[in-house]
């Protein structure tokens, strides 16, 4: 049995465990669980898929703004050229 199971070598975590020591019986649950657990293969990354899906909401919420406001700043534009404030000096 691995030494690290049996005592504490962590100062923060002795005053919380030590009047509660593990049982022989959740030692050997510890063990088991964790030799279980190092045979399992290692968790599948859905880090692409995510970055994708996330880049394809972008580029449409891009092209739904696109839409929307597509003569926002040509009527700004307009307004500011026809306002009877403008001069231009030559």
């Amino acid at each position: 049995m691995p030494v690290a199971v049996k005592t504490l070598y962590f100062r923060v975590m002795t005053s919380i465990y030590d009047p509660h020591p593990l049982t022989l019986e959740e030692r050997t649950d510890l063990l088991a669980f964790f030799k279980e657990a190092g045979t399992q293969p290692p968790a599948r990354s859905n880090t692409r898929f995510v970055a994708l899906v996330g880049f394809l909401e972008f580029c449409t919420f891009l092209v739904i703004t696109r839409f929307v406001w597509r003569d926002r700043l040509r009527s700004v534009r307009r307004r500011m050229v026809e306002s009877p404030g403008l001069t231009t000096r030559s």
